[in-house]
């Protein structure tokens, strides 16, 4: 188990978590402009929403750089531990943000979680489908399309676009633990395309 933590950069997650943690905490309603389909001038994203891919690359590049063709006959059950290791970032992400919203940070806090849970789930989705080098993409691309066409005329979300949501209802956390329960079960299956290009 060591070997596989050391494999996996788990000294880096934490550091890539911290890093989030403190932009979270510290960029407040700073925005990043993004072009938008509604908006000729284009959007001011809340850099706290696209922050969560710190979090997930860092993740990923951990994961990616720990395969090996040894993975893939390995005793030990890698792809669900692979699996545990992403998702447990996520959660522990998203406990953080919880803590900064509970003493007194804005709802953009909890959007920041929310955010890290769907874009997890993405990546794991991504990485049964397109392997581990590509997944990371995934998100970003994502995010990207909600943001150009996630919005009605009338600047109102749709509801596939939780991520560019200010606004962390229920309804938006229901969507991002779709998609991390959607990247849980496509990874689990996705075992063979996972180490097919590692024994070429």
């Amino acid at each position: 188990m060591s070997l596989w933590l050391k494999a996996r950069r788990w000294r880096t997650a934490i550091v890539n978590l911290a890093i989030f943690v403190a932009v979270v905490g510290l960029s407040g309603d700073a925005s990043v402009p993004l072009p938008a389909l509604t908006n000729s001038g284009g959007l001011g994203i809340p850099l706290v929403l696209l922050s969560p891919m710190i979090v997930v690359v860092g993740t990923a590049i951990g994961i990616a750089s720990g395969e090996s063709e040894l993975d893939a006959v390995a005793c030990r059950p890698i792809l669900l531990l692979d699996n545990c290791y992403a998702a447990g970032a996520a959660m522990i992400g998203v406990g953080a943000c919880v803590c900064l919203w509970a003493f007194g940070d804005s709802e953009l806090t909890l959007s920041a979680g929310r955010n890290l849970l769907g874009f997890s789930g993405l990546y794991l989705a991504g990485r049964a489908a397109l392997g581990s080098q590509a997944a990371p993409a995934v998100p970003g691309f994502y995010f990207v399309l909600a943001t150009i066409f996630g919005r009605r005329q009338g600047q109102e979300v749709f509801g596939w676009a939780w991520a560019v949501s200010r606004d962390a209802s229920p309804s938006t956390w229901l969507w991002a633990g779709s998609m991390l329960l959607l990247g849980l079960a496509l990874s689990l299956r996705g075992r063979r395309r996972l180490y097919s290009g590692l024994s070429g």
